[in-house]
């Protein structure tokens, strides 16, 4: 599935060990999709995590109704982290509108039911329904081991997925496929880099996935992500790779000093959690069509739970809190975007006297000058912590813009 941008400096400390460096940024190379760069190691061992993965957030789905704490079940990207937009609850042009009441509960399953019915949102019209879940905030996760035990649909038609999304761009598609090949799903990893979309994605051949329950993980560390399905690896790719062949640098391996390659791919922010079963437009979405004439309904989705484990070493929590900041211009010209790039459960925004609030979204607003001639001094600030249970401590972050 696939939808701004962080990017760290061209030099950065890559682990709190010592073992490994400096990286000198050299020059940008693309091959097989992924945006690789030469960089150059001093040499060492390649950071190899050991810690124990700590259950940090899960949903058994044992109640009788969906845990509005942990999910929603739109995408987002209306005002103040609404589903006023069209996109929201269609997300562009699938074949469905994703409702509330296709997200049903029963029996510890969580099913996201397809239906075929006519529904109109925001003036977009379908022939069909069907349900999602998507966490909210404060639940955005920086690494981890992140599955979810699910049985998907069969038939042409349907286009299930479990995937990672957030700032930057990044996406990584831990299963998703094409219900009319029951035995095969794909994995991806996306991301926006300079102004070039890029992916990385490969199928895979396994059982019927329609037929019984099957555990779908994603294992990513800050120099390798891992792909499983029923504990068996399926797919690796690694931040830093050789340059013959591009080779990659396993965990743990020693390394002599001289250039290699870095894997731009590699996501660097939290990202949400995404379980959807969206409908297939013929001509319009990858993996599938439109369904057949005969095909009976509802198809489910069914996810009996979905978990994320972090290692002691990770520090997500702690070093998020730590790096929370706004995102966005320094020089404000018109209208422009500004997100709080941080863990939050209430977040307010305020801006100088120069300067109008347009719009809010999830994690940001959009502010503009207030007249055509804005005086110097102007700024906007976010606010966490006024009458919420925060995962971090309370913060005030401001950026100072130039306006002319």
């Amino acid at each position: 599935m696939t939808e701004g941008s962080h990017r760290r400096p061209p030099w950065f400390r890559l682990n709190a060990s010592g073992r490994l460096g400096v990286l000198l940024l050299l020059a940008p190379l693309v091959a097989g999709g992924q945006p690789f760069r030469k960089v150059q190691f001093p040499g060492g061992v390649v950071p190899n995590p050991q810690g124990a993965w700590q259950l940090v957030f899960h949903d058994e789905f044992n109640g009788s109704s969906l845990d509005t704490s942990k999910w929603i079940s739109f995408y987002p990207y209306g005002p103040e982290g609404s589903d006023q937009c069209s996109f929201c609850r269609t997300h562009g042009q699938e074949g469905q509108v994703y409702l509330d009441r296709n997200v049903v509960l029963q029996n510890g399953i969580a099913a996201l039911e397809a239906r075929r019915e006519t529904v109109s949102w925001m003036e977009e019209q379908r022939e069909y329904s069907s349900g999602m879940i998507h966490t909210r905030p404060p639940w955005k996760f920086r690494f981890g081991r992140f599955e979810a035990r699910c049985r998907l649909p069969n038939g042409m038609g349907f286009w299930p997925a479990f995937w990672l999304y957030g700032w930057g761009e990044n996406e990584i598609d831990v299963f998703e496929a094409g219900t009319q090949f029951p035995d095969l799903q794909y994995t991806n990893l996306h991301r926006k880099v300079g102004d070039k979309h890029h992916e990385a994605g490969s199928p895979h051949y396994g059982p019927d996935f329609s037929s019984d329950f099957h555990v779908f993980a994603l294992e990513w560390d800050p120099w390798v992500i891992r792909w499983l399905v029923d504990g068996r690896e399926i797919r690796r790719i690694t931040r830093f790779n050789k340059i013959r062949k591009k080779a990659p640098l396993s965990p743990g391996e020693l390394i002599p000093p001289g250039e290699y390659l870095e894997n731009d791919l590699m996501p660097e922010w939290p990202l949400d959690i995404i379980l959807n079963l969206a409908v297939g437009v013929t001509g319009q979405t990858p993996f599938t069509e439109s369904p057949e004439a005969d095909a009976v309904f509802p198809k489910r989705m069914e996810i009996d739970y979905v978990r994320v484990y972090q290692r002691p070493e990770h520090g997500a929590s702690q070093d998020l809190c730590a790096e929370s900041g706004i995102e966005g211009p320094a020089f404000l010209k018109g209208p422009s975007l500004f997100r709080f790039t941080g863990p939050f459960a209430c977040l307010q925004w305020e801006v100088s006297d120069g300067l109008v609030i347009l719009y809010k979204t999830v994690d940001g607003v959009v502010a503009a000058p207030r007249n055509l001639f804005v005086p110097a001094g102007q700024w906007i600030k976010a606010v966490t912590g006024k009458g919420c249970d925060e995962p971090c401590p309370p913060v005030e972050r401001q950026l100072d813009l130039r306006t002319r």
